[in-house]
């Protein structure tokens, strides 16, 4: 994402999150690097947070409205630690197969650790899609930079809570350890060492 925010107040930046709806993917993109600055300043940023809030919810006319929701997501729990609020998000954007935000969630999700839990299953489906069909549309054109299977499997491992979450995710990361690919493959390997760690 673009750094055009980087020279504005917390303020400023603040003021770029308004009621308007975003009507082009310029706007969302705007909106978009505006959240991430709010979300690195964590919660130094505590007095944004109702505009933050605000962009959950504001009217998205265009086609990459997924990517303002995540960019919320992502800063409503980094600045407010409200993860009940991000979750059902970063769960809905993990369908996405096609301009790569389920990328973006799965890595927001692994920040978030094991008070993620509950995403597990949508992780787990997120990897069999992958597994079942093969790379997603935005891996197959070349718009992102990394495979995302090791993102997925190292989010399993991050996020895994409680015997049955544990037991699921260590079928569908044992399933990843067939992949050819030697990133996916340690990536899945260090996600089984971490719920097995979890498990004792």
């Amino acid at each position: 994402m673009a750094d055009r925010n980087d020279s504005l107040s917390m303020e400023q930046i603040s003021a770029i999150l308004t009621d308007e709806t975003a009507d082009s993917p310029d706007e969302v993109f705007r909106r978009c690097s505006a959240l991430e600055q709010l979300a690195a300043s964590g919660p130094n940023a505590i007095v944004t947070l109702p505009a933050i809030m605000r962009s959950l919810v504001v009217a998205v006319t265009v086609d990459c409205f997924l990517w303002l929701r995540v960019a919320a997501a992502e800063a409503v729990w980094k600045v407010g630690w409200r993860h009940d609020l991000a979750l059902p998000i970063l769960a809905w954007a993990l369908k996405d197969e096609y301009c790569g935000v389920s990328r973006k969630a799965t890595q927001v999700l692994y920040e978030m650790g094991s008070v993620a839990h509950d995403a597990v299953p949508d992780l787990i489906n997120l990897a069999e899609r992958h597994l079942d069909h093969g790379p997603f549309h935005f891996e197959t054109f070349g718009e992102s930079d990394d495979p995302l299977l090791p993102v997925v499997a190292s989010a399993l491992g991050s996020c895994g809570r409680g015997m049955q979450h544990i037991a699921a995710a260590n079928r569908i990361l044992i399933r990843i350890l067939d992949c050819d690919d030697e990133v996916t493959c340690a990536a899945a390997q260090q996600a089984i060492k971490q719920l097995r760690y979890k498990s004792t």
